[in-house]
């Protein structure tokens, strides 16, 4: 039975899993090296994958040391997947909120009512206000 490879990123107990997006036949598999056994040419490409792809962890704390930013697991995983390490590569929920909102103001009247824009705008504040507030 083959099973999802994954690597585990751990700063300061605090963790993330990342997909290496390959799969091993589990009665190969060593988990005490995290690799697979063997000599055969399968295991051998499989086990070069997971060398360079924990080098590459390495290489993203360390950059990440270098540009006095704190490695956090999340930020390192976004830099070996080659994302932008800002936000996790996305929006924050209020930015997801803001742009939303500026969509649905321009529906209003056509596919959306003004109250229910309104609605949207006090889902904004709340969330805002309670953010805030935490």
């Amino acid at each position: 039975m083959k099973v999802p490879i994954y690597v585990r990123i751990t700063v300061n107990k605090s963790l993330v899993d990342l997909s290496t997006k390959r799969k091993c036949n589990l009665a190969l598999w060593n988990p005490t090296i995290g690799r697979m056994n063997g000599k055969s040419e399968e295991a051998k490409e499989l086990n070069a994958y997971l060398d360079a792809i924990e080098q590459k962890v390495y290489s993203s704390k360390r950059k990440l040391m270098e540009m006095d930013i704190e490695p956090t697991p999340e930020r390192i995983k976004c830099l070996v997947q080659d994302r932008p390490i800002d936000n996790n590569g996305g929006h924050t929920i209020m930015e997801a909120f803001r742009m939303h909102n500026e969509q649905m103001k321009q529906l209003v009247g056509i596919d959306f009512a003004e109250g229910t824009m309104e609605r949207y705008q006090t889902l904004y504040d709340h969330t805002l206000s309670f953010l805030q507030h935490r």
